[in-house]
C-alpha cells in the first residue's frame, strides 16, 4: 500500500515532456504534432514524498495510541466517580439506619456499630488475628472503660456525621484519636475516619485507619466492614493477591457477623475476580 501511494505521489509531481509526432491525416498529408510524456522526477523529490508519507503514518499511529490512553483514563475516572458515589450512598444508608435523632446511649446503641464500645462484649470473635499481610501498628495498651469526657467527645464527632458535616466530622475524629488513642471508642473512630477519607478520595489515608483498626482493635464489630474496604483499596491499587486474600477472609470468617460486608465482599469477588 505504501509503495502504491509513493508511486502515485511520484506520478503526480512528474513533469510532462513534449515530443514531436508525425501524424498522417486523411488524404495522406503528414502533419507534425506535439505529444507529452511523463518524465520521472529527480531522485530527491521522490525520496522526500516517501518520507512525508511515512511521517504521516507515524503521526496517525501516535494519535491512535493517545486516543486509546485517553479512553482508558476516562473509564478509570468514571469508575472512581462511581465508587465514590457508592461510598457516599453506603455511608448515607448507615446514617439513615441510625434513626437520625439524638445519639443513643453507648450501653444500648440503636446502631450496633456506631457507638458500641470496642471491649470484649463485641459479638465478633475476639481471637481473630489481624491480617498477616497488613502492616500492623504497635499493640495498644489495655483499654479502660470510657470516661464521660471521652464518650461525649465521641458523641460530638459522631453527631457531625449524622448532620452530614463530613469535613468537620473528619477533623473531630482525628482530634479524638489523638486525645484517646487507646480509648474505648478509638476503634470506631478509626473506622469512621477510614470511611470519611474514602469519601474524600484519599484511599491511602483511609487504608492506614482501617489497618490500625484491624491491628489494634480486632475485637471491634466494624472489623469485617473495614476488611472489605481494605480489600477493595488494595485491589484498586493493583495488589490483587492481597485484595483477594482479605476479601476471601471476609466471606469465610465473618459470614455470621452482624454486617453486610460478607455479602459485599462476595459480590465484589464475583465481579472482579
Amino acid at each position: 500500500m505504501r509503495r502504491i501511494a509513493v508511486l502515485v505521489a511520484t506520478l503526480a509531481v512528474a513533469p510532462l515532456a513534449a515530443s514531436q509526432v508525425e501524424v498522417v491525416e486523411p488524404g495522406g498529408a503528414h502533419v507534425s504534432r506535439q505529444r507529452t510524456t511523463a518524465q520521472p522526477t529527480a531522485s530527491a523529490p521522490t525520496a522526500a514524498s516517501g518520507e512525508l508519507f511515512y511521517q504521516l503514518q507515524l503521526l496517525q499511529d501516535e494519535v491512535m495510541k493517545l486516543r486509546g490512553i485517553v479512553e482508558e483514563q476516562g473509564e478509570q475516572l468514571r469508575q472512581l466517580k462511581q465508587q465514590r458515589l457508592d461510598d457516599y450512598i453506603s455511608l448515607d444508608r448507615r446514617i439513615g439506619g441510625m434513626g437520625g435523632g439524638s445519639v443513643p446511649p453507648a450501653q444500648a446503641p440503636a446502631d450496633a456499630g456506631a457507638l458500641a464500645p470496642t471491649g470484649p462484649g463485641a459479638p465478633i470473635d475476639a481471637s481473630a488475628a489481624p491480617l498477616p499481610p497488613v502492616q500492623q501498628a504497635p499493640a495498644a495498651a489495655p483499654r479502660a472503660a470510657a470516661s464521660a469526657q471521652e464518650e461525649q467527645a465521641y458523641r460530638d464527632a459522631y453527631a457531625l456525621i449524622q448532620a452530614r458535616k463530613f469535613p468537620e466530622a473528619r477533623t473531630a475524629f482525628k482530634d479524638f484519636v489523638g486525645q484517646y488513642p487507646n480509648g474505648d471508642y478509638a476503634g470506631n473512630a478509626h473506622y469512621w475516619l477510614g470511611e470519611l477519607f474514602l469519601l474524600d478520595g484519599d484511599s491511602d489515608t483511609a487504608r492506614k485507619h482501617f489497618e490500625t483498626l484491624l491491628a489494634q482493635f480486632n475485637d471491634n464489630r466494624r472489623v469485617p466492614d473495614a476488611m472489605f474496604k481494605l480489600g477493595r483499596i488494595y485491589h484498586q491499587g493493583g495488589d490483587t493477591a492481597r485484595a483477594r486474600d482479605i476479601l476471601d477472609r471476609v466471606v469465610n470468617e465473618y459470614a455470621g457477623a452482624d454486617s453486610t460486608a460478607p455479602q459485599q465482599a462476595r459480590e465484589y469477588l464475583k465481579q472482579n475476580f
